[in-house]
């Protein structure tokens, strides 16, 4: 990308989106070098990096943090340039615009880089960059993820979804296909859950029909996960606030549906529920204590890596 496009750069991210975030003021920089320019024909202008430091504070991802110092060495050979790579592990922790060219932040506290005066605004010209190739990101990114107010202040990186995950032998032995709707996830649940009852040796392969991820910062992700899919309809033009009066819509029925729905699954779901996040369940279910869960795939996470990697 252009180097006047990436002037004083914020990556903002977190397990559910990353985005990137433009700071005001300081000198330009480049992530990835900028084009050459032969004036003469035979002369090429130095990389813009040669010679300097791009800083860069990752927040709240260590292992993220990790795997960017392993850029290191394809940043210098790239751009001529240095990469250091600091990490923040504190959410707690505020950060100063000013300790860092580029920052890896949860998008959830873009407020706060907000009301500190941190952002650029991305220019319409900017957007139209062959290399952004913004038009191919999806809408509620482009139009929504990366907004401050009506001004773009981000480039999305990466929307990962929770997926659901499922042992198919499991589903084979009730000669059953993978759920396509929460109906069918339910029915699926009751269904394992009345099998492991009546039969002690499912009970054993599989002590949980399901796990989803409700401990803290998750649970209301679940909930809105379940209401999402019956409060989107071509009719409806609001979901979680009313679109005129900005009233709560927390009583309306597709979020009393989705919250009945998850207080019908068995208590002992629930209570696995509650201690796990989306890496937790994933590792319930890769070791063999549950036949299906909810999680949230990355091969960041120590137990998806671990249940791919080949023996």
């Amino acid at each position: 990308m252009n180097v006047d496009t990436l002037a004083r750069t914020i990556i903002v991210g977190a397990l559910s989106r990353w985005l990137l975030f433009l700071s005001l003021g300081g000198a330009c920089i480049a992530l990835s070098g900028c084009p050459s320019s032969r004036p003469d024909g035979d002369a090429q202008t130095a990389p813009i990096m040669a010679g300097k430091q791009l800083r860069l504070l990752v927040v709240n991802e260590p292992r993220l943090a990790d795997s960017v110092r392993t850029m290191a060495e394809e940043f210098r050979l790239q751009t001529s340039g240095e990469l250091h790579t600091d990490s923040l592990d504190s959410s707690a922790d505020k950060i100063d615009p000013n300790t860092a060219d580029v920052f890896v932040y949860p998008t959830e506290r873009l407020p706060e880089l907000a009301a500190a005066d941190a952002l650029r605004v991305i220019t319409p010209r900017e957007l139209t960059d062959p290399e952004l190739n913004w038009q191919d990101l999806l809408p509620s990114a482009r139009e929504h993820d990366a907004m401050w107010g009506t001004d773009v202040v981000a480039v999305p990186l990466g929307t990962p979804v929770l997926a659901l995950f499922y042992r198919a032998d499991q589903l084979k032995q009730i000669e059953r296909e993978a759920p396509r709707t929460w109906r069918e996830y339910g029915d699926l649940v009751t269904l394992l859950a009345k099998r492991a009852s009546t039969s002690p040796e499912a009970r054993e392969v599989n002590p949980l029909p399901t796990i989803e991820p409700w401990t803290h910062g998750w649970r209301g992700w679940m909930l809105l996960a379940r209401a999402a899919s019956y409060a989107r309809h071509p009719d409806y033009y609001s979901t979680v606030f009313d679109l005129d009066t900005l009233d709560p819509r927390l009583t309306s029925p597709p979020i009393v549906r989705a919250l009945e729905e998850m207080a019908a699954l068995p208590k002992d779901i629930q209570a696995a529920s509650l201690k796990a996040d989306p890496a937790a369940a994933l590792e319930t279910l890769f070791t063999g204590r549950a036949a299906v869960a909810v999680g949230w795939p990355q091969s960041a996470d120590p137990a998806f890596s671990s249940a791919i990697a080949p023996d």
